[in-house]
């Protein structure tokens, strides 16, 4: 399945009515609008402009109510197409149930005619949506191209009986369309890599610019670059880790015509492993943003994570504006995977997890929510295979802070998970998650390594022993990995020693430093 990628505080509207040649949204009170006429067999039924609830795109939209023996056309000004893929696009809303399957009793049709009304050509009607769901809004792309350098007119015709609801919205004709339909594509994205693809538009376009920097970059200002993919696809290479980026992408529909630029779209790279202390309030609008993800099974039939979307102070909240949630099914139990970013943490060592809960109650609602935390080597449900704790019995309608404790068996990689595992409930109840914290107390020999620096390691002739934290180091003792001793060195109480192991055979040797602080063991090799 592919993962979208959603257009910044862009209005799907807005992506077609630049440089449009035709263009109307029906905000204007008056109707038709300016140079549009209708045509009526059912002036009890025919085109109005709705507002209000009725409106599918700002205050108003385009539309007609049932009747019997109706043949209602919404028909544009004459305007000259210009372009060589010009396409017309809309937002439609209507009822399948009434106007397709089971019941054939009205359809919508589009119809082009280039002599001034004379005759008219279909370009399209409602077969082409496919099976849809009753009454969503629904965006069309219609090709224009045979009409290209023509004078035209559009026509949008409701003929039925007896039949259902149909509104239209946002009608634009545009020389060039945009793309759309962003979404990664395999492979997923990588600590340095990205690959993003779209929908290509109607037409035939020769190709696209596309240019992407980190997030919030100027257009054209230092630290972008631009590519001119042909096919619908972009490969990006040479990334930054656990980074943000934005990107704006336009069709090339041959010479100088271009679209409009489309942008910002936001991506980012993997998310490399953070070591303690880590915190998060999960303040990005997606997941992978903050380098988590949902590890629910798709077709597991229960609610996914996502994140909640508020403002600071809300009860929906417990810091920041951002929570994460996950629904109770209303049918089967909950088993819906919540996963961390990687975390890097020693092993022997006392780890803190903690993070802030709510049960939330629609209206009606009783019950309490469940879940357990785990953690696994992998940022998958499947790797998640040691069970911290389970909360069978989060009652509480505030946040509560949650604080759980383990000790990692080896040092590596871990990823965190919260599992709803709540009951089914036919009523609205929500499993809040905030403001999620990892600590780490290291052993005594755990801290001392980390103080430590030893180098190089491979290491030909000599290793150096430093550190920043005035350890007095008092020897060294290196044995093979048998166990014998095979070179030692005593020191007086200093901060930086050496050790020559030239004369070793080349291999692998375990070196133990002892000092004012305690001793530690580190793994060399020799070539």
């Amino acid at each position: 399945m592919k993962k979208q990628l959603l257009l910044g505080a862009f209005l799907m509207a807005s992506m077609f009515t630049a440089k449009a040649q035709l263009s109307e949204d029906f905000e204007g009170t008056a109707f038709p609008p300016e140079g549009w006429t209708v045509e009526t067999t059912n002036p009890d039924a025919t085109w109005e402009r709705f507002t209000g609830n009725n409106s599918i795109g700002g205050t108003g939209s385009a539309g007609v109510g049932y009747d019997f023996d109706q043949d209602e056309s919404l028909i544009s000004p004459s305007f000259n197409l210009a372009g060589a893929n010009p396409v017309l696009t809309f937002n439609i809303l209507m009822g399948y149930t009434w106007g397709v399957n089971p019941n054939n009793n009205y359809d919508v049709i589009v119809s082009v005619s280039n002599d001034g009304g004379t005759s008219w050509d279909q370009v399209w009607d409602e077969s082409e949506l496919g099976v849809f769901t009753d009454y969503d809004i629904i965006p069309v792309t219609v090709q224009l191209a045979a009409y290209s350098g023509d004078d035209i007119k559009i026509k949008f015709e409701y003929v039925g009986n007896d039949g259902d609801v149909l509104i239209i919205d946002d009608i634009a004709v545009v020389a060039c369309a945009v793309p759309s339909g962003f979404s990664y594509l395999d492979p997923a994205p990588s600590l340095t890599a990205v690959n993003i693809g779209w929908d290509a538009p109607a037409g035939s376009p020769e190709g696209y610019q596309f240019e992407y920097g980190p997030r919030g970059f100027t257009q054209g200002g230092a630290g972008s670059m631009i590519i001119n993919p042909t096919l619908p696809a972009a490969n990006l290479t040479d990334l930054d880790p656990s980074t943000i980026y934005d990107f704006y992408v336009r069709t090339h529909c041959g010479g100088d015509d271009y679209s409009e630029w489309i942008g910002p779209v936001s991506f980012a790279t993997l998310f490399d492993a953070v070591t303690p202390p880590y915190n998060t309030s999960f303040e990005e609008n997606n997941l992978d943003f903050v380098g988590w993800i949902d590890g629910t099974d798709p077709d597991a039939g229960v609610e996914p994570w996502g994140v909640n979307v508020a403002v600071e102070g809300d009860a929906t909240v417990q810091d920041g504006a951002n929570s994460l949630f996950t629904f109770a099914p209303t049918n089967l139990d909950s088993n819906a995977w919540l996963l961390s970013r990687g975390i890097n943490l020693t092993g022997g060592s006392q780890v803190t997890v903690s993070f802030w809960a709510r049960n939330l109650l629609g209206q009606g609602a009783t019950g309490s929510a469940s879940y357990n935390l785990t953690v696994g080597n992998a940022q998958n449900a499947a790797a998640q295979t040691t069970n911290i704790a389970t909360e069978n019995d989060l009652s509480s309608t505030t946040f509560v802070q949650k604080t759980y404790t383990f000790s990692p068996a080896t040092s590596g990689v871990y990823y965190f998970g919260i599992n709803n595992i709540s009951p089914s409930n036919p009523n609205a109840q929500v499993l809040l998650v905030d403001n999620f914290s990892v600590t780490e107390i290291l052993g005594t020999k755990d801290v001392l390594a980390s103080q430590l620096s030893i180098f190089p390691n491979p290491a030909t002739n000599v290793i150096n022993i430093t550190n920043a934290d005035n350890i007095l180091v008092n020897g060294v003792v290196i044995a093979d990995l048998n166990g014998r001793t095979v070179k030692s060195a005593k020191f007086d109480g200093v901060a930086e020693a050496q050790v020559n192991i030239s004369d070793l055979a080349n291999g692998m040797y375990m070196m133990t430093v002892s000092s004012d602080k305690g001793t530690m063991t580190k793994k060399i090799v020799k070539n």
